[in-house]
């Protein structure tokens, strides 16, 4: 279950759900499906970076997750300044290019996320 569970947040980001997931997280007055799912992702990894950090205070963060951790950290900081930039451009003529642009960094996000729970860093 722990290494199929990136791949149920991909797909809820990118082709959405009919029903409510419990673990998705909406955006209230989000104006495209895009901008509620990358918000979405964006909130699943700022948990899992809170929890890493929340571990390494604690000193239970254990060494080989560290540049797992900075990955994903890494990867968060691209795709919030994706979303943020696809936000901005909402409605114009770039939206299509900026929200490919933000598609493909939350793939890198998933993998990030996935990367962290097949070494155990996962909820």
């Amino acid at each position: 279950m722990r290494k199929t569970f990136p791949l149920l947040i991909l797909l809820t980001i990118l082709t959405g759900c009919a029903g409510r997931n419990p673990m998705t997280i909406y955006r209230p007055n989000a104006r495209t499906p895009l901008e509620e799912r990358s918000y979405n992702a964006l909130k699943v990894a700022d948990r899992m970076i809170q929890e890493a950090e929340r571990s390494n205070a604690a000193g239970t963060l254990p060494e080989f997750m560290r540049p797992i951790v900075n990955g994903l950290i890494d990867a968060y900081e691209l795709t919030l300044t994706a979303a943020t930039g696809y936000v901005a451009v909402i409605g114009t003529a770039d939206e299509n290019l900026r929200g490919q642009e933000l598609v493909a960094l939350m793939l890198d996000l998933d993998a990030m996320i996935t990367k962290m729970f097949e070494r155990g860093g996962g909820p």
